[in-house]
């Protein structure tokens, strides 16, 4: 009897416990459900506000600062060019005469470029310096009618183009004068380093044979510089000079004295026509 109560009593508790689990494992699955929902839930709002947020930029209008990392690379005025060009060459002629008279260079006493050469790098590339302004200064000092400077007009027929941020080349007009009388074209390259702009090229051209077909206005600012004012006159025929020239009175001020003088220039290649400067107008 004892033995049968004792599993009466076994069976009585095993039956209690599974009850018990069954009763339990409910609890549990809807805890987890509950919890994955909830994981779902989250993943839902998080993916609605991302999507929000992505249409909000497609949306937003770009600003001038996003812009500007679209925009080409900054390119320099006609202005700055000219600006540039002339304060290369002035500077690189005004270190070649300052030089000259330091050291006492003449005809007879020729360059020596060692002491020259680390003053030019600022305004030209070390390439550039040590071939053509090299050479330059070999003949600069000779005393005689070789010009070296490019005598170019700033104002008369300046152009530029620019496809890089750091490269310009220029081209601009020399007109002819009383040592070379013809007019010859230049082109110039720039290219910036460390924030500086140098000289990298220069190559003359002369003009002979081509025809500019230059206005009166551009024949008198051709003619003009500081000290010398120039005033337009009258335009004739020259078969002589290719056609049409054009006669100018020019008034140049030495030492608070004004002197008037007339001449005349060809415009087709901007040479002198000396037979004007004297009253014969007879081409």
């Amino acid at each position: 009897m004892k033995y049968l109560g004792a599993l009466f009593l076994s069976l009585v508790l095993l039956t209690a416990c599974s009850d018990s689990e069954e009763a339990v494992k409910p609890k549990k699955e809807e805890k987890q459900e509950k919890q994955e929902k909830e994981k779902t839930d989250k993943q839902e709002q998080q993916e609605k506000k991302d999507n929000e947020e992505v249409q909000e930029k497609e949306e937003t209008p770009v600003t001038p600062v996003q812009a500007e990392k679209k925009e080409e690379p900054k390119k320099v005025s006609a202005e700055e060019a000219r600006g540039i060009l002339k304060n290369n060459l002035d500077s690189i002629f005004k270190t070649f005469d300052d030089a000259g008279k330091k050291h006492g260079w003449n005809a007879s006493k020729k360059a020596d470029f060692s002491l020259l050469r680390d003053q030019l790098l600022p305004y030209a590339t070390v390439s550039f310096t040590d071939s053509e302004l090299k050479k330059a200064a070999g003949d600069y000092y000779c005393e005689c009618d070789n010009i070296i400077e490019p005598m170019i007009s700033y104002n008369v027929r300046f152009a530029f183009t620019q496809t890089k941020e750091n490269e310009i080349n220029i081209t601009a007009i020399e007109p002819a004068n009383q040592i070379y009388n013809m007019a010859s074209k230049w082109e110039f390259t720039l290219i910036k380093k460390n924030n500086t702009w140098k000289l990298n090229r220069w190559n003359e051209i002369s003009l002979k044979g081509q025809d500019l077909q230059l206005t009166g206005e551009e024949a008198v600012l051709l003619t003009a510089d500081e000290s010398t004012k120039v005033e337009f006159v009258k335009e004739m025929e020259s078969p002589k000079y290719g056609g049409k020239i054009y006669v100018l009175q020019a008034t140049t001020t030495v030492e608070g004295k004004e002197h008037v003088s007339e001449i005349a220039i060809s415009a087709k290649d901007t040479r002198i026509v000396y037979e004007q400067a004297k009253g014969t107008a007879s081409e």
